[in-house]
């Protein structure tokens, strides 16, 4: 009977354990089979660590409240399940309760845990059965989800294969002079046609601006395949659609890996450089000129879910406190902006230069007003107020201005391209983040996909009206560097997906 006992223990903590690992490992291991063509297993070894620390953690002060292994473990698992999805959360309870603050969420939290353990503490008997359903159902899930990603990888290759051959990846050869490079993208910029559409701004003092030192513009450019970066800049960077939304974005954004503007212009004889802003694309083989800030993998995305998050946030600011440094968003953005605008600084000596500089921004976190000042962290997300975009979108075109005055002058002959890759998706954050009713998308798209394109080399006159930003490059390649690369149709008939 002894002997029974100790068995039927050794299973019951068998149980428990597996259950709180099950729950620990199944977003991570989605999010690895999920994107197993481009991720690393490894990448997810960040975010199951994490976990296991927070399953740990939680465990112990439930087993202190309560002094009952089971039901500690219990509790531990509806804690772990709310906090390892906590900004998910979050994010639909904002839908439905636009004015919802996280802080008041983490009273909201903190109410629910204190029901569910007075729940098991008063209430459930018997917890073994329902760790075990619980553990069950994640460990199916994992399983699901391996099985489930096989043709989703043999899809996403098979489009990289098409890809790789629409794209015809070869070594081209320039010919004429090699000019430097500088192909600025400012994320969110809002084309003209947008910027006046949504906030009755008339932007045409930067396009005199712009028309008086020499560059062609375009008013009526539109990347047409989707209002995403992650679909829209991968497919800039290889010059052709190699990206779209029925991809998962992670499988998009790595589609940036060694992407093949790079390779031509390093296979040309260029040194790469690269300003990349949250370390947002990948950076293979570039020479990088900014952080090192936060590096994305697929640990990043599971985090990013959950309250570590938060945890990581109040870390840096607790370290900022006690340092006196800053290193939050304003001062990461500004430091980017900084070395935008002195790009030149780094061009090679003994080589020609392509520099890609990306910046988020005027894309959300708001973070300047008209003059470039801090503005308030209530309003760093704040989409209802069109003065707050409109403010940063007027700094921004100020430090637009900067850069081609500087890069003009200590750079006369370069070769100077400035896009975005959407416009400001107004419409799209009225739903999304205050529960507007969905727009009229075959209207409201068009305008979202209005965008900055715009291109100089010597004041020589180049069409690119209308173009699509890989057709523009296509253009400037053909133009300036002696390629023949043909014009791609644009893909129709994308709607946002807040719209109908």
């Amino acid at each position: 009977m002894q002997t029974e006992d100790k068995g039927v223990i050794r299973k019951r903590y068998i149980s428990w354990v597996v259950s709180m690992i099950a729950i620990v490992f199944y977003p991570s291991v989605f999010m690895y089979f999920q994107n197993m063509s481009e991720g690393h297993f490894v990448e997810i070894l960040p975010s199951v660590g994490k976990n296991l620390i927070l399953a740990a953690v939680l465990f112990v002060i439930f087993l202190v409240l309560l002094r009952n292994v089971g039901k500690a473990v219990l509790t531990g698992e509806i804690a772990l399940l709310i906090f390892m999805n906590f900004n998910t959360i979050l994010g639909a309870v904002k839908k439905l309760i636009p004015g919802m603050r996280k802080a008041y969420f983490f009273v909201i939290v903190a109410v629910v845990l204190f029901l569910v353990l007075w729940l098991v503490n008063r209430k459930i008997k018997e917890t073994e059965n329902l760790c075990t359903v619980i553990g069950i159902v994640f460990v199916v899930l994992i399983i699901f989800n391996i099985v489930t990603a096989i043709p989703q990888v043999v899809e996403n290759n098979t489009r990289a294969v098409v890809a790789e051959q629409e794209n015809d990846i070869t070594e081209k050869t320039f010919s004429g002079d090699k000019p430097n490079v500088y192909f600025y993208l400012f994320d969110e910029y809002a084309g003209f046609e947008n910027i006046e559409h949504y906030y009755d701004y008339d932007n045409s003092e930067f396009a005199d601006f712009l028309a008086d030192r020499g560059f062609n513009i375009s008013y009526g450019s539109h990347n047409t395949e989707s209002i995403w970066t992650s679909t829209i800049v991968p497919n800039i960077l290889n010059l052709s659609y190699v990206a779209s939304d029925e991809i998962y974005s992670i499988d998009n954004m790595a589609r940036s890996e060694n992407a093949y503007l790079y390779q031509l212009f390093a296979n040309n004889g260029y040194q790469i450089n690269m300003v990349n802003h949250l370390n947002t694309f990948s950076d293979t083989n570039c020479n990088v000129l900014n952080y090192k800030q936060k590096k994305e993998n697929l640990s990043t995305y599971v985090l990013d879910n959950g309250i570590w998050s938060e945890i990581d946030s109040f870390i840096s600011w607790a370290q900022q406190k006690l340092s006196g440094k800053s290193n939050d968003y304003y001062t990461n953005l500004s430091d980017v902006l900084t070395i935008m605008e002195n790009i030149t600084d780094y061009t090679s000596a003994d080589q020609p230069t392509f520099t890609f500089a990306y910046a988020e921004c005027p894309h959300e976190y708001f973070t300047f007003d008209e003059d470039g000042n801090r503005i308030a962290k209530e309003d760093e997300t704040n989409w209802k107020d069109k003065s707050v975009y409109l403010n940063q979108y007027k700094y921004i075109t100020k430090c637009i201005e900067k850069i081609v005055e500087n890069i003009q002058k200590n750079d006369p002959d370069a070769v100077i391209v400035l896009m975005s890759d959407h416009g400001a998706r107004y419409p799209h954050w009225q739903v999304d983040h205050y529960g507007a009713k969905a727009y009229d998308a075959s209207v409201e798209t068009v305008y979202m996909q209005n965008i900055l394109n715009c291109v100089y080399y010597k004041g020589e006159k180049l069409d690119i009206e209308g173009m699509t930003s890989i057709n523009t490059w296509r253009t400037v390649l053909n133009t300036y560097f002696g390629t023949d690369y043909e014009m791609l149709r644009a893909p129709e008939g994308f709607k946002a997906s807040t719209g109908y």
